[in-house]
């Protein structure tokens, strides 16, 4: 699933990349999606404290510009001013220090660079299909947080827009941005989230609580089918 390739291309592209640190990569889509994008991108470093992802970007990426680096996002081994641009997406909601990591990230940009924030909302205008991935994402995150897994629901675009402005940057823009294609009922989409919801199912552990929300997800699921909820795109600039 892509958010709408247009609006993302017309806002990176009209920025100069350069080099990039990419925090909580996970399997380094957006970090492909910045070197596609970017006017120029001389290297990501694309950060990860779960090993398993950065072996997966390895594997998948035959990207000469993509660096997958073990490392925590709340303590950089990097110097102050390293990156020209730095970016985060669709993270924020598994961090239980998104203070600390995003000024961790602006140390390491430069003055003038680029900080990006991309991450899924649920407030707003969105439809039944994209209700799907909230209700979806609020119970995985429900059955993570039982089991001790920092997860947290989806934020709303005034939470996420309150961590951006509480970063200390200038010239903030903030963009909506959403799929526009692809069949919310697509077998293969279908099938794959199903198993999904089968997997945290047996993580319940009989919560009756977690059974239920699970139940009424799966119900959303087949009644509306599954599009990737809208997202606020951030991009502001460290200042001189």
């Amino acid at each position: 699933m892509s958010i709408d390739e247009v609006s993302l291309e017309g806002i990176l592209g009209k920025l100069p990349g350069g080099i990039v640190l990419d925090v909580a990569t996970g399997a380094g889509n957006f970090a492909a999606t910045m070197e596609h994008f970017f006017k120029s991108c001389t290297l990501i470093a694309a950060i990860d404290s779960t090993i398993g992802s950065l072996k997966h970007i390895s594997k998948r990426m035959e990207s000469e510009v993509i660096i997958p680096v073990a490392m925590n996002g709340n303590l950089l081994a990097f110097k102050n001013d390293t990156f020209s641009t730095v970016a985060i997406s669709n993270s924020l909601h598994h961090l239980n220090n998104p203070d600390d990591i995003l000024q961790e990230m602006l140390r390491t940009l430069c003055p003038g660079g680029h900080f990006i924030i991309m991450e899924m909302f649920r407030d707003g205008d969105q439809t039944k299909s994209q209700l799907t991935h909230s209700m979806l994402h609020n119970w995985w995150a429900a059955v993570d947080s039982r089991n001790g897994i920092v997860h947290n629901p989806v934020f709303t675009q005034a939470e996420l827009k309150q961590w951006a402005e509480s970063i200390g940057l200038s010239a903030l823009e903030f963009h909506i941005l959403e799929e526009t294609s692809g069949d919310p009922f697509a077998p293969e989409l279908t099938e794959y989230l199903n198993k999904a919801l089968d997997t945290y199912e047996k993580r319940t552990n009989g919560v009756p609580e977690l059974i239920e929300q699970g139940k009424l997800a799966r119900t959303h699921l087949d009644e509306n089918g599954f599009t990737g909820s809208r997202a606020l795109l951030v991009v502001g600039v460290k200042p001189d």
